[in-house]
């Protein structure tokens, strides 16, 4: 199934929504977006792959991305283009 995916759950949830993710589905990537606003920069730069235009494809590696409310709502710009 392609993605991409987004989990939005509690703060206090999130840790184990990743390490539920990587016990039952250990070959779909992860990631737990939560941080200071560096470290989320941090890992758009390394983890999610850039959205091609015009194509309307993603790729295959893009990972499932675990975050709160309270973060996606901030940084939807970011997220926007997928």
């Amino acid at each position: 199934v392609m993605g991409p995916f987004l989990v939005v759950a509690p703060l206090s949830t999130l840790p184990n929504w990743v390490s539920e993710f990587k016990r039952w589905t250990p070959t779909v990537p992860v990631v737990l977006y939560h941080g200071t606003q560096q470290e989320r920069a941090e890992i758009r730069a390394r983890d999610l792959p850039v959205p091609s235009r015009g194509s309307g494809m993603i790729a295959e590696s893009f990972p499932v991305i675990c975050t709160s409310y309270e973060i996606i709502i901030r940084d939807r710009k970011f997220f926007q283009p997928y």
